[in-house]
């Protein structure tokens, strides 16, 4: 927790405040491809955290969802979330995969405002300051 606090410090210094997640848990990373990306290669934990805050997503559903570790080259930076997990320690994740005719609910926390968000299909971006806990993904 001290790392943390010292984090926020060193990022509040530089005009950016950090919201930490609310209910952190534990889980080991899946690494692996999503169905319907034939080109996406296992990725290794990358790199774009700001002094040790990083884009992380907490998966509250059952259900496996894929995230990127860059946006500037989604295919390759393909990583699976198994169901009630989360991405701490992979590095800073960039985005969110919601399949073809599914929609996800997520509630995204940030310094300067927590907010519900309701994704269609597609890749759905988030920025290195910012928590998303899937709260659910369904067939509209």
């Amino acid at each position: 927790m001290r790392f943390r606090t010292a984090a926020v410090g060193l990022v509040a210094l530089i005009g950016t405040a950090v919201a930490l997640p609310a209910t952190p848990a534990a889980a080991a990373p899946d690494p692996g491809t999503q169905a319907g990306h034939p080109a996406a290669a296992n990725a290794g934990v990358l790199g774009g955290c700001v002094f040790g805050v990083c884009g992380t997503v907490y998966n509250r559903t059952s259900e496996t969802v894929s995230v990127t570790m860059n946006w500037g080259d989604i295919q390759h930076t393909i990583r699976r979330l198994n169901g009630h997990a989360n991405t701490e320690g992979w590095g800073d994740v960039d985005g969110i995969y919601v399949p073809t005719q599914r929609k996800m609910d997520v509630f995204i926390t940030a310094p300067f405002g927590n907010r519900w968000v309701h994704w269609g299909p597609g890749w759905h971006k988030i920025s290195t300051d910012e928590y998303a806990h899937i709260d659910r993904i369904y067939k509209p």
